[in-house]
Formats: structure tokens, C-alpha cells, sequence
């Protein structure tokens, strides 16, 4: 199920790249309209200004989506690192409740002291 997300993820993360890239070309493309069109120039200016107001409006907003997504994202990691590092704590304890209490010997050919058998 969480593979999916990634993948959904990934699939809207390439879709706002295309967002993104057509919202720079209309921007442009209406300023270039704007710059050609026969108007008096203080017409002109403010047409361009409304255009820039629209066009860093709707970048913050998209900045606002975009920010909203990582820190999403980033929140869904640290539960799933949480998540699991609380899962390896409760396996580790039911491992170690369920010995009788010694430690296991693991013969060795050598060791620090000089014996022949290393206890871990």
C-alpha cells in the first residue's frame, strides 16, 4: 500500500513540473502579447504589472502546494521510521525475554585473553 503512494507520488511530482512549465510559458507568452499589442504605454504598464501580480501569486501558491507535499512526505518517513524502530525494539525484547537468562558460547580459535573461547 505504501508502494503505491510513492508511486502516486511520483506521478503528480512529474505532472507539477508540467504545471509549472506551462504556467512560466503562459506568463510569457501574455507578456509578449502585452509588449506587442498597440497601447498607450501607462495601459501597457499596468497590464504587465497586473500579469507579474498574477503570475507571483500563483507561483506562491504553487510553492504552497509543493511545500505542503514535502513536509507531508517527510511526516510519512519519520512515522515509518518510528514504526519500524519501535517494531525492532519489541522483537528484540521478545527475543531476549524468551532466552533462560545466560549468555550463549560461541567457541572461537582465538581471542584477547589468550583462551580458546570467546563468550558473547
Amino acid at each position: 500500500m505504501e508502494n503505491s503512494r510513492l508511486q502516486e507520488f511520483g506521478r503528480t511530482s512529474r505532472n507539477g513540473g508540467f504545471i509549472v512549465g506551462a504556467m512560466y510559458g503562459i506568463a510569457l507568452g501574455g507578456v509578449l502579447g502585452l509588449l506587442f499589442a498597440p497601447k498607450r504605454g501607462s495601459e501597457l504598464r499596468r497590464q504587465v504589472a497586473d500579469s507579474a501580480d498574477r503570475v507571483r501569486r500563483q507561483a506562491n501558491d504553487l510553492y504552497g502546494t509543493a511545500s505542503d507535499t514535502v513536509n507531508e512526505v517527510v511526516q510519512r518517513g519519520r512515522r515509518a521510521f518510528q514504526a519500524g524502530t519501535d517494531a525492532f525494539k519489541r522483537e528484540a525484547s521478545r527475543t531476549t525475554a524468551g532466552r533462560s537468562g545466560t549468555m550463549a558460547r560461541t567457541p572461537t580459535t582465538r581471542t584477547d585473553q589468550g583462551s580458546d573461547t570467546a563468550y558473547l
